[in-house]
């Protein structure tokens, strides 16, 4: 009896794919769609006022935050740098 192969060995593109990508920290800002509504998401509760948060951009809180239709999500803008006193000057 004559031995056969019967796996086929993986082909090499798969052995060279691409380093997966980590995670980043999105700022976003988050409140309700409607006025004098509460709403809880993620243990965090939510109203009519902007709420900023740091999330990670595959988590599970994240997705389920934008996924809810009566939230209204926003990236928001970096936080700004403290301005100096006196513009010769450096901060110490």
């Amino acid at each position: 009896m004559s031995a056969k192969q019967t796996t086929k060995a993986a082909p090499e593109s798969a052995e060279k794919k691409a380093p997966p990508v980590p995670r980043k920290d999105v700022r976003v800002r988050v409140k309700t769609k409607a006025t004098g509504a509460k709403r809880t998401n993620s243990g965090v509760i939510f109203t009519n006022e902007w709420k900023y948060l740091t999330l990670d951009d595959k988590g599970s809180a994240y997705k389920a935050i934008s996924d809810d239709p009566a939230l209204t999500v926003e990236l928001a803008p970096p936080p700004a740098k403290p301005a100096a006193d006196e513009p010769g000057k450096e901060a110490k």
